[in-house]
Order: structure tokens, then sequence, then C-alpha cells
């Protein structure tokens, strides 16, 4: 794998990002997380996952200035992968945790939601959340669905509505990561929480959560191909391509 550091251990695998300073998802490294979440689930050696990235970055989302230089096949092809994986993510039977290294808004916040637990690094700039309304991305109900089995529909709306991206602290607080731990203990602790819950039957786990999942992955099993013709339509709109570049040029002055 190009842009992934895979570490197995006895019965659970680590999973790292690892593209560029910040781990911007293209369409390469959703591909590649794809057949990894696939190789695992198959894997009948592996009972868990943990997800996790570098210092300082989880997953500072979609990568924008590689979606902005694609062109229409290519723009398709990537929100068609990226949903894939979240669905993937969704559906994955074994247990799965993503240990949160640093920033992680929007793109990087819909693969922390996918998984059972989340652990977040303690640093007070570090954010989370979705702020693709503020970005211009629409938001297809799915997302929302899966925002709101964490949140509760009340937070996760007025949440989405303002592109809110939490702090540790406030993260904590209202559910969207279980706990936060100094970059020292955070591997540490999620190995840990990993083993503990693989210490219970695999099997009773499994059924549990597929249980727990049914209405989730049930709202969540759209046919995406309108939404996916509508974000190539959305991604050429000459306000959109506009305001897109505005938002590029801002990150670049910011980084």
């Amino acid at each position: 794998m190009q842009f992934l550091n895979i570490t197995q251990k006895e019965s659970y695998a680590i999973v790292r990002l690892d593209r560029g300073k910040v781990n911007a998802l293209d369409i390469n490294l959703v591909r590649e997380l794809r057949t990894t979440v696939s190789d695992l689930t198959e894997d009948k050696s592996v009972k868990g996952l943990i997800l996790t990235g570098k210092p300082g970055y989880f997953s500072a989302g979609v990568d924008l200035i590689a979606l902005y230089g694609y062109n229409r096949d290519q723009v398709y092809t990537f929100w068609s992968e990226f949903m894939g994986l979240m669905m993937d993510l969704v559906r994955f039977p074994k247990i799965s945790m993503a240990a949160l290294s640093g920033h992680c808004p929007a793109g990087g916040t819909v693969l922390a939601l996918t998984c059972d637990h989340r652990f977040l690094i303690n640093f007070p700039r570090t954010v989370i959340g979705l702020n693709e309304v503020v970005v211009g991305i629409r938001i297809p109900a799915p997302i929302f669905d899966l925002y709101s089995f964490w949140l509760g529909r009340r937070v996760a709306y007025q949440a989405l509505l303002k592109g809110h991206l939490f702090d540790p602290e406030t993260a904590k607080n209202v559910g969207l990561v279980d706990d936060i731990y100094d970059e020292e203990e955070l591997m540490t602790r999620t190995e840990q929480r990993m083993q503990q819950l693989l210490k219970a039957d695999y099997r009773v786990v499994r059924d549990a959560k597929k249980v727990m999942r049914k209405e989730l992955i049930k709202k969540m099993s759209i046919d995406w191909e309108n939404d996916l013709r509508q974000r190539v339509e959305e991604m050429f709109d000459p306000v959109f391509r506009k305001g897109l570049e505005s938002y590029i040029a801002s990150m670049k002055g910011n980084a």
C-alpha cells in the first residue's frame, strides 16, 4: 500500500493513514482503504480494526485541491468510491475503533463516525466535525443519519447547519468521541480498549453489532446515483468553483 501502513497484531489490525502532511483523501487513498477494509473483513484471524493517522492529523477530509482538478468522470468516480468506503465501514462486521491523532474535520469525521468507538488526542486546537455546509458541499441524508446516530438529531442538525467544529472536550461532552487522551497515551489506551472488547465471545459481539446497526444501515443503504450525478454538476457550476477557489486559496494562506 502506498498511503497506508498496516500493522497486524494478534487479533486486530492497525491501519495508519499516511498521505502527505494532512492525510487528505484523494481517489488513491480511498481505494486503498476500501481494499484494506475488504481484506480485513475476509481475514478470519482479524477480529478488530483500529484506524489512525499521524501526529497532528487523522485526516483533513477530502482533498479539495485534487477534487478541483478532476474532470467530470473523475469527480463521479471519487464520490462513488468515497460513499462506498463509508458504507464498507458502516457495514464492517468486526470491532472498529478510531484513534484520532489530530485534526479530522469533514471527510475525516465521516470515517471516524463509522467506527464503534472514537478516541481523540487531547490537544485544545484539534477540531472534529462536519463543516461541509460552510465549504459549500451538500450533506446527503445518509451522512446526517450517521451523525445523528451518535449525537442525536437535534445536536447533529444544529452542528451541521453551522458547520460547527468541536474541540476535544466539547466533542466528548456531546458524544462525538468516547474519550480524550494525551498524545503519548492515545494508541496505548485505544489498543487496551480493543483488547478488552476482544475478550468477549466474538460471535456475540458481531451479532450484537449487527442488531444495533440494523436501522442505521437500512437508512444509509440508498441508491446513490442521483446524488453522485448532482455532485458532478455542482462541482462544475461556475459559482461553486469560484467559491471553492477562494476556500482553497485561504487554506494555502493558512498552511
